[in-house]
């Protein structure tokens, strides 16, 4: 009812009825359907000019269809349902028209009859077949028409779910006849029972063998599919659990073949082309949007911690074999910095957190304890991961380190647990450039160039972001003191 009470009929696909291309059917159906609940809550004139919307509504959309179509020939599948329910709609509005007309010239008679006119027991109007009656249908009936319509609409049904919705159709359309009846023609309403009792039989039976039939080729061809797979791992010997494993994947990417193009086309294209490299790219950039259909499918990985586990998942596939010759590339490319870095923290690497220009309340208060040891060690894990997520996850942890260190430190010389945050961003580059010089890693700088270019665009905006650039920034610091 909101599509049908929003206003005016024009707008089309972009208007304001909102309907699209292949929505304007449903947007009908539900104007129709508004109208029916007012008509059937006798609201005869809310009703009527709600009819007049759908009516509107449905010939601007075949309006435009047909201008859209370039000349061709045919029309949409819609179209003839489209057209049936404004057939509907029509009668409906005559039949009302003719209601509220008499309404208004009933008074004057009934005040010269001294009583109330008696009801008619059926709507009638005349229909445009040389002035033959031609009753619409009850709101009730309509609107169960119009929920057999969608709901074939909405999905591909089996033979017995379709001869379900033809006999729902059927009922109707019998029940619709037999409130035409009148009272004498009791002959005919038992011949029109006995008819829609052999129709809705005939239909379960013609579907049970129909169905019969499709579950038998389902089963020969997963028998046939299976014969294939059993050629593909044929052996003189038992297969190994995981030949059998395989054996059962493989049946299932032939099953999946038969009910989708799109594998089968990109094997036609590799062999029409084997030696066209690009191809070979575009198929793999189609199977990595896995990710798109996964989320989908499983509405629970819709979230940011599911999203990240998909992409973990993705990288400890994908970069453990590859991330040692793309270090070593970065490293070939930014060893003149390396080797500057590496000059500085020999220079340094006996400077304590005095030399770097701490403050004496962020210094251990044991003398000749190790200072910041914690983010120290999570820093020299970073060369033994091999995935940009994990190292991502110790230069966190390094930099969440740093701040328990400092605020353990400031307790302890206080004697109370700091009210705020210990150190502030001043003091955080002077704390993060001292446990770099204590790594000895030179090569944290071509790890952190590579890992900016290969994480996840999400990951630079968050704190994960903040603690690389902090950590990129302490390097800079370094490769440039002296």
């Amino acid at each position: 009812m909101a599509a049908a009470s929003g206003g005016g009929a024009g707008g089309g696909p972009g208007g304001p009825w909102g309907a699209g291309a292949g929505r304007a059917l449903q947007t009908a159906m539900r104007a129709a359907s508004g109208a029916l609940e007012m008509d059937s809550a006798g609201r005869p004139r809310e009703a009527y000019v709600e009819y007049l919307k759908s009516i509107a509504f449905i010939a601007q959309a075949l309006q435009e269809e047909a201008a859209g179509t370039d000349g061709s020939d045919g029309v949409a599948p819609d179209t003839p349902k489209m057209l049936k329910l404004a057939e509907q709609c029509l009668e409906r509005v005559k039949s009302i028209a003719a209601a509220l007309g008499t309404a208004q010239a009933k008074p004057a008679a009934q005040e010269q009859s001294g009583g109330p006119a008696p009801l008619p027991r059926h709507r009638r109007v005349f229909s445009d077949e040389g002035g033959k009656l031609s009753p619409f249908l009850p709101p009730e009936i309509f609107q169960k028409l119009q929920i057999a319509e969608a709901q074939s609409a909405r999905k591909e049904l089996t033979p017995l779910e379709e001869a379900s919705l033809q006999n729902q159709k059927l009922k109707a359309a019998y029940e619709a006849r037999v409130a035409r009846l009148n009272p004498s023609q009791a002959l005919q309403k038992t011949s029109l029972t006995l008819s829609l009792q052999r129709q809705m039989m005939e239909n379960l039976v013609i579907a049970k063998a129909r169905e019969e039939t499709l579950q038998r080729k389902m089963e020969e061809r997963r028998l046939r599919l299976q014969e294939a797979a059993n050629r593909r791992f044929s052996s003189s010997v038992a297969l190994t659990p995981e030949e059998q494993e395989q054996r059962a994947l493989y049946a299932a990417i032939l099953e999946y073949e038969q009910d989708h193009d799109w594998p089968r086309q990109w094997k036609a294209r590799l062999k029409r082309s084997p030696a066209d490299l690009s191809l070979v790219s575009g198929l793999f950039s189609s199977l990595l949007r896995l990710l798109s259909l996964t989320l989908l499918a499983f509405e629970g990985l819709n979230t940011a911690a599911g999203k990240d586990q998909c992409l973990a998942c993705l990288e400890e596939a994908f970069f453990p074999p590859l991330w040692a010759p793309l270090l070593a590339l970065y490293r070939s490319v930014h060893r003149p910095r390396e080797a500057a870095l590496a000059r500085s923290m020999e220079r340094h690497r006996h400077a304590g957190p005095a030399d770097m220009g701490l403050s004496s309340r962020l210094f251990p208060p044991a003398p000749g304890r190790s200072a910041y040891s914690s983010a120290v060690e999570a820093l020299r894990l970073i060369p033994l991961e091999t995935c940009p997520r994990r190292k991502l996850e110790c230069i966190v942890r390094a930099l969440r380190g740093i701040c328990e260190c400092a605020e353990e430190y400031c307790g302890a010389r206080d004697g109370r647990t700091p009210a705020s945050a210990a150190i502030g961003a001043d003091d955080l580059l002077p704390i993060l450039s001292y446990v770099v010089l204590q790594t000895g890693l030179p090569q944290l700088l071509s790890e952190c160039a590579a890992l900016e270019e290969f994480i996840h665009e999400g990951y630079l905006i968050g704190e994960e972001g903040y603690c690389l650039t902090s950590l990129q920034s302490a390097l800079s610091y370094l490769e440039s003191l002296q």
